[in-house]
């Protein structure tokens, strides 16, 4: 019996013993996480990459200062805010390719120079971010007069991809669609 007693005393104070030191290498084993996420963190937050991570807002920002540029038919902005991307437009059904500088230039001159006036308006905006890719969508309205022609007023739901590249948004891909909606946001079925 006595053996027994000891081979169990034995084992507790093991067992106290291993708890005791699993207990300590747990408590430093802890601390050295903790400091090491500490620094981790610290250095992130002094990093480049994490200074330049843009906020929704500034997304936003961007698309609004990109569709006041189109409404006061300012090229050099239009050009600026927003270089020529692939995606599609509303006035063409293929897709649209990517313009030189020069090329995009001439041909915002060219759309501007067809109209008797133009109006753009955001109507709705929606922005989200995640890292530096960005996305926005929403819907506006483009009241616009080609020469000859009479006026007009659209509703355009759109959606634009952007990456933020050296502190400023990029239009990686857009796409805009004009629905015919009634009042209600409905659609209105279009009958031959």
């Amino acid at each position: 019996m006595k053996k027994q007693e000891t081979i169990s005393s034995r084992r507790q104070l093991l067992t106290i013993g291993s708890v005791n030191l699993s207990r300590k290498i747990i408590r430093g084993s802890f601390v050295r996480i903790v400091f090491i996420a500490a620094c981790l963190l610290g250095a992130a937050s002094c990093s480049p990459s994490h200074a330049q991570t843009p906020a929704s807002e500034s997304l936003e920002q961007h698309v609004r200062g990109l569709y006041a540029a189109w409404a006061s038919s300012d090229r050099a902005e239009v050009a600026r805010l927003d270089p020529s991307a692939p995606g599609f437009g509303f006035r063409v059904r293929n897709a649209r390719a990517v313009r030189t500088p020069q090329d995009y230039d001439e041909s915002l001159k060219t759309f501007f120079a067809t109209l008797n006036n133009y109006r753009l308006t955001v109507d709705e905006l929606q922005t989200d971010v995640i890292g530096d890719i960005g996305l926005a969508w929403g819907v506006h309205t483009e009241e616009f007069e080609f020469k000859g022609r009479p006026p007009e007023k659209v509703l355009v739901r759109f959606t634009m991809t952007f990456k933020y590249v050296d502190s400023s948004w990029r239009t990686l891909l857009y796409h805009r669609g004009i629905q015919p909606f009634g009042d209600d946001g409905r659609y209105i079925p279009q009958t031959p």
